[in-house]
């Protein structure tokens, strides 16, 4: 797979690295801000309104390899997101005595191509798991800085 760095002689005020959930809201708070915006993103050109590229999420008789995984899409086609958790050329280390697995998407949209590229909102229920199942804390102090960010 090779890969063509574009230059650009525009300036930006802000690049932000990785198109998942995190940098998709980003670029576009700021650049309804008013910024100028540049993403970038890891992985290879993927496009899925291409019907070449839309093999995710298919019955397994019409998965290309009848839903077996690879090496980039270790879950086979019936995972949305392309990466892994051993990707060549980066490495991926660990602290003595720890085992974490943390799998990194290597398309537009990032990890949340594993929800489906959707991300569904909190329900009410999900800020009261102390008090429903006690367990964790319940999430009233969270529930207000949400609704104080989303009321600006």
């Amino acid at each position: 797979m090779s890969f063509q760095i574009k230059s650009s002689g525009e300036p930006y005020d802000v690049i932000i690295v990785g198109s998942g959930a995190g940098g998709g809201m980003a670029s576009k708070i700021l650049s309804e801000a008013g910024l100028t915006v540049a993403v970038v993103e890891a992985g290879a050109d993927w496009d899925p309104a291409k019907e070449e590229d839309r093999t995710q999420l298919r019955p397994p008789w019409e998965s290309p390899r009848r839903g077996a995984g690879t090496k980039i899409r270790p879950f086979g086609d019936f995972d949305a997101a392309i990466g892994g958790w051993d990707i060549d050329g980066e490495p991926y280390t660990r602290k003595n005595g720890t085992q974490f697995d943390w799998f990194r998407s290597r398309m537009v949209g990032g990890r949340t191509n594993h929800w489906g590229r959707i991300s569904l909102r909190f329900g009410p229920n999900d800020f009261k798991r102390a008090s429903i199942d006690g367990m964790g804390h319940d999430g009233q102090s969270v529930m207000t800085t949400s609704s104080r960010i989303m009321t600006k």
